[in-house]
């Protein structure tokens, strides 16, 4: 629930909503909870995903606030995107809805770089796991909407 609630603080910091100090934005990422998560995307889909795990590792450890903020913004862009689409009716495989998808793909590339099966394989965990929450946030059917979407698009795209 806190870490919810911190997504939730440095999404309004984002939009210029409340100002947040640096380390406020980290509330309720420890360590233990870390593993936790970890321990289940091993569990569920083997050892590659240690391998994602540690690639995303890599990268991130030098980010700076600002890489961060960077990361948000695309993030809540792509959320408010895709909710908007889906408001207009447009279907999971419709051209501008795949283009908002192909965008979550090369957001997504900046932690790991998932394959045809591990970026499916991300859609149902956004769907099945506490990761819901944060897709939740914007409008309750977009964690289904996105994860039929990222199968259209792995299937066609990275075959």
């Amino acid at each position: 629930r806190r870490l919810v609630r911190t997504i939730d603080e440095t999404l309004e910091h984002l939009k210029g909503k409340r100002k947040m100090k640096a380390t406020a934005m980290f509330a309720g990422f420890d360590q233990a909870k870390q593993d936790e998560y970890e321990k289940q995307l091993i569990e569920r889909f083997g050892e590659k995903a240690r391998v994602g795990i540690n690639q995303s590792k890599r990268r991130v450890k030098n980010w700076s606030k600002a890489d961060w903020e960077r990361s948000g913004k695309d993030w809540d862009a792509i959320c408010n995107d895709l909710v908007s689409m889906m408001k207009r009716g447009l279907k999971e495989d419709s051209a501008d809805v795949q283009a908002t998808v192909r965008r979550h793909f090369t957001w997504l590339k900046q932690f790991w770089t998932p394959n045809q099966e591990s970026y499916a394989g991300h859609g149902d965990f956004i769907v099945s796991s506490e990761l819901r929450n944060a897709y939740d946030k914007y409008d309750p059917n977009l964690a289904e909407f996105l994860a039929k979407a990222i199968r259209i698009f792995a299937r066609k795209e990275l075959s």
